[in-house]
């Protein structure tokens, strides 16, 4: 079978939800047969991916290469004297890049292409597949068709790139945006393929590259892996449980948040009965809104720890709705949580301003769009459906599509035969 090159900085056993879109669609791709070779980092961290069984595969090799990226930057100073370390590093780091310094690839460029480059004469590979967030990687990956031309690069971007907030985009300087422009520009046109997970992130490309063809940018979504599923039915409580797992996003997270602690507060007031039968319910680690809820005195919220992968799918399918927090800058996005709540056939609670998202499932009839004006309205009509057994979550809607292998073979499409 063919052997395929993957270039992505995450990957287990590197911990963090940002391996776990690549790590699925290796695994994927190793199950329909393909010989892959995977170019990762070493993991710096004490805890591991929760994906790291996933590439226990003998068609997966993984070359891991050391980063010098500093330490102190990278996992963030925990006393006076790694504060200094972290100070001087950012000096040192606005001297050397000239792009966003918060880039944990900036001194990767060389052994990248160096061991890629390798790889590639070593095994006839005619298909490089990248994936960004660091975005630099997608730019080493693209430049290697400078010495083979008729490399077919596959370049997947994660999260949005130069109009994005996170890895310092939001506040960067006009010259370092600049040096980003100029990259994922090279990207856009060099790549013969350029991957997102959702439909604005990839009209965006197109819209920005109208000098590329359309053809060119490619929506690939996320996916859920269908080894972990076992669907479990909610075991009657009496209450409307509504559930929540894994990590949620914390930026701007409080525009949703407190707007639900302040409705639930009112209902606790004016409809207490309503309130009773209530059960919110996050299996995550988010000490700083648990203390919100504390000082509130919300009963219906609790935090539960968070639970290992194995026991995951049991505890959110255990649940009667499953819940999803979408603060503006994604708001329009088919997240990774989508797909991984999707095949439980449970109907989802998107919380969101007015967003793509939470339309598609009202218009799909899968769950119910709830945004700060309508928390009240929208959780009561929860609760009136879930006492006359009419959650909503059609069971034509085809869930199927957002499966592994399914997304696998769309990328196959996109492969140099």
């Amino acid at each position: 079978m063919e052997t395929l090159l993957v270039i992505a900085f995450h990957f287990p056993p590197y911990p963090g939800v940002g391996s776990r879109r690549w790590t699925k669609m290796v695994k994927a791709l190793a199950k329909k047969g393909y010989d892959i070779h995977v170019i990762a980092v070493m993991n710096p961290f004490k805890e591991e991916s929760l994906w790291t069984s996933d590439i226990d595969r003998p068609n997966i090799k993984v070359h891991y290469l050391r980063n010098p990226y500093p330490r102190e930057v990278l996992i963030g100073p925990k006393n006076w004297l790694e504060k200094v370390k972290y100070r001087m590093h950012i000096k040192m780091l606005k001297k050397v890049y000239k792009g966003t310094i918060y880039d944990k690839a900036i001194f990767l460029e060389q052994p990248v292409k160096k061991l890629a480059n390798k790889l590639i004469q070593a095994h006839n590979i005619n298909n490089v597949l990248a994936n960004g967030a660091p975005f630099s990687m997608l730019y080493y990956t693209a430049q290697l068709k400078e010495q083979h031309p008729n490399l077919n690069v596959v370049c997947d971007l994660r999260d949005p790139w130069t109009d994005g907030i996170v890895y310092g985009y939001a506040d960067l300087e006009p010259e370092r945006m600049a040096y980003e422009k100029m990259m994922e520009r090279y990207v856009a046109e060099h790549a013969d393929y350029v991957t997102t997970p959702v439909a604005p992130m990839t009209s965006r490309l197109a819209c920005d590259y109208q000098d590329q063809p359309a053809s060119k940018f490619i929506t690939l979504p996320h996916a859920y892996d269908e080894d972990n599923y076992r669907i479990i039915r909610a075991e009657p409580t009496g209450k409307l449980q509504l559930v929540f797992g894994g990590t949620i996003e914390l930026v701007d997270i409080d525009t949703l948040f407190d707007p639900l602690l302040e409705a639930l507060q009112q209902l606790k007031q004016e409809q207490p009965d309503a309130y009773a039968l209530l059960d919110l319910v996050f299996y995550t680690n988010a000490p700083r809104l648990q203390q919100k809820v504390a000082e509130a005195q919300v009963e219906a919220i609790r935090f539960e720890a968070p639970v290992p992968v194995n026991d995951y799918f049991r505890a959110m399918s255990s649940g009667n709705v499953l819940m999803i927090f979408l603060p503006d800058h994604v708001k329009d996005y088919h997240i990774t949580k989508f797909a991984e709540y999707i095949p439980m056939q449970k109907p989802l609670a998107v919380f969101s301003q007015e967003g793509l998202l939470g339309t598609y499932v009202e218009e799909h009839h899968i769950g119910y769009a709830l945004n700060p004006n309508t928390y009240i309205a929208k959780l009561l009509e929860m609760l009136e459906a879930f006492q006359q057994k009419t959650l909503v979550f059609d069971s034509e809607y085809n869930y199927q599509a957002y499966a592994s292998d399914a997304v696998a073979d769309r990328l196959v499409e996109l492969l140099k035969k």
